[in-house]
């Protein structure tokens, strides 16, 4: 999995993104940029390239814009302290085999 941490001079751009994408035994990034802009250029760019990685938002604060956007999960850090409120829902996606 490769991670996308919320430290701006860390981050990946998005042509390195969808180079790693195409690497077999990457089959997901979380994605925790907390900018809605480079998450949406993400987003926009895979789906161009038919990216099969997986997209988990790790952006506490556009969850819902995230999913929105073709985030197939989450990894936020609000769900640690907040069980019962985020992961209560009942919804469960298909799981993947890897």
């Amino acid at each position: 999995m490769l991670f996308q941490i919320p430290v701006k001079s860390y981050w990946y751009d998005v042509e390195t993104i969808c180079r790693i994408a195409k690497l077999e035994k990457v089959v997901a990034f979380k994605e925790a940029s907390f900018d809605i802009k480079l998450f949406e250029d993400t987003m926009q760019q895979l789906e161009r390239q038919n990216a099969t990685m997986e997209v988990l938002t790790g952006n506490d604060r556009f969850v819902a814009e995230s999913y929105r956007l073709g985030a197939s999960g989450a990894l936020i850090g609000v769900s640690n302290v907040a069980t019962e409120k985020v992961g209560g829902n009942g919804y469960r996606r298909p799981r993947r085999r890897f």
